[in-house]
């Protein structure tokens, strides 16, 4: 398994800063369970194009983005997402105020993914 992590972001950090330098890890002969989505061209943007996956360990002591990986054996579930559920803190002034840089933040998401 190869997967990539984010280091844990702090406060006097953004993650996007934190997200540009994502070291990767390999190990072999693991057991776990990978969760994907695949998400459509159109909507690049609020979701990564393509497919996109997690693993996590059995014993939940290493995981993160796949890069690549080799499966042996394993099972496959499948199922239908129609539907996205997305959030805001409305109730939050401060993000009411907020002045948010769309350039600065599409770049951000390139450089992280």
């Amino acid at each position: 398994m190869h997967v990539r992590m984010i280091p844990k972001s702090t406060s006097d950090r953004k993650l996007a800063e934190v997200a540009t330098h994502q070291p990767e890890y390999t190990q072999d002969n693991v057991s776990g369970t990978i969760v994907g989505i695949w998400t459509p061209e159109m909507f690049h943007g609020v979701r990564v194009a393509g497919y996109h996956q997690h693993f996590i360990s059995a014993d939940h002591t290493f995981g993160g983005h796949v890069m690549d990986c080799v499966i042996s054996e394993g099972n496959v579930e499948v199922g239908a997402v129609d539907q996205r559920d997305q959030r805001f803190p409305v109730q939050d002034r401060k993000y009411h105020v907020a002045k948010f840089n769309m350039d600065e933040l599409k770049d951000a998401k390139d450089k992280s993914e």
